[in-house]
């Protein structure tokens, strides 16, 4: 438990330098190193030193534990005190663990010496509360220091496993699984303990563990969820298929030939349909326009007035589009005279109206087919 050496002060024998006599029996270090000490002359006197860090209470030892011990060190033997050895430092002084030593533990220590060294000459008496003064401090002090820091490594385990918890608790899963890895990385940087690590680590793994459950599942689950949606996508083209089918025996044949071969068009919002009636009014006034200016264009226009036909007959039996809103569309464009504003606009700029009636066919066959 201890490691003492011997120093003989009652006798005329000398072990060492350090506890050489004067010629009166006194010895020379007691006298040196004692002289300007407070408690040299008196023999009650009880050896204190100045606190130091750690001393807040911040580390205190468990009470009952603090209470066993001062019971145990209260009630030490006298025969563990003796003027010819010294103290030396060991992992359980006096059968304490040094981690739970305190100055008030060691004030009970001092209170036993002072009581068990009463009958002793002062210059023992002396020496030997200097020496467990000294000791004492140096004792207190790795004490305190060992609990700061078990304290501060508790609290960091703390705080990480709360990080954990906290990680644990994010709604996504993606997330949870990015802030492991970077709460891994962090940890990484940090000086833990081997046990800290290892602890840490443990549930680290857990974590992850279950969050690439989660990730499974959920993986799992969106795949069924995307496969409903396919499969009830697929019904819905399917019913729609038959509906369209079903209209079809309803529509006339040229109708439903145009619709076979473009079925975008009975789905056609009414802003898509109006665009492309436009063009077809745009291309139908060009060609009219070029045929009156330069002549010919009569086979171009002959079928370009059938195409804007059928499709006008279309959007009438396909999406109830009334006779007189086409016929008053076709009258404010100046699809049948070739005059009017859109006439006299394409006829502004004469290269550029013989593109568009050259392209005319060629323009519609790319926006809809008109193949018989």
């Amino acid at each position: 438990m201890f490691r003492y050496f011997d120093r003989t002060l009652s006798s005329g024998r000398s072990s060492g330098a350090l506890a050489s006599r004067t010629s009166t029996g006194r010895p020379r270090f007691v006298l040196a190193f004692f002289a300007a000490t407070a408690f040299a002359g008196s023999a009650s006197a009880q050896l204190q030193w100045a606190p130091t860090r750690g001393q807040s209470g911040q580390t205190a030892v468990d009470p009952a534990l603090a209470s066993q011990d001062e019971r145990a060190i209260a009630g030490l033997s006298c025969s563990t005190f003796s003027p010819n050895v010294v103290p030396s430092n060991s992992a359980s002084p006096f059968g304490i663990p040094e981690e739970r030593w305190t100055r008030e533990l060691f004030q009970v220590l001092q209170a036993r010496l002072a009581a068990c060294t009463a009958a002793w000459d002062l210059n023992n008496r002396s020496f030997a509360r200097s020496v467990l003064n000294n000791w004492g401090e140096g004792l207190v002090l790795r004490a305190e220091n060992k609990r700061y820091q078990a304290q501060a490594a508790a609290e960091r385990k703390r705080a990480l496993l709360e990080q954990l918890r906290q990680i644990a608790e994010l709604p996504s899963v993606t997330d949870q699984l990015r802030e492991l890895a970077e709460f891994e990385y962090r940890t990484g940087l940090l000086q833990l303990s081997q046990a800290e690590r290892v602890e840490i680590s443990a549930v680290l793994m857990q974590h992850r563990a279950r969050a690439e459950d989660r990730r499974q599942q959920e993986a799992a689950a969106e795949e069924e969820r995307a496969k409903a949606r396919q499969e009830a996508l697929e019904a819905k083209a399917r019913e729609e298929e038959q509906a369209f089918q079903a209209r079809l025996t309803k529509f006339s044949a040229p109708v439903r030939t145009f619709v076979t071969r473009n079925p975008g068009v009975a789905n056609m919002s009414e802003n898509e349909a109006g665009a492309v009636l436009v063009t077809f009014y745009t291309m139908e006034v060009a060609l009219r326009v070029c045929g009156s200016k330069f002549g010919g264009y009569r086979s171009e226009l002959a079928e370009m007035t059938g195409r804007r036909k059928l499709f006008e007959q279309t959007l009438h039996e396909v999406q109830n589009w009334p006779d007189d809103r086409l016929k008053d569309a076709r009258a404010k464009a100046g699809v049948e005279s070739g005059t009017g504003r859109l006439a006299e606009m394409l006829s502004a700029d004469r290269f550029k109206l013989m593109q568009t009636c050259d392209g005319a066919l060629a323009y519609t066959s790319g926006v809809l087919n008109f193949e018989r």
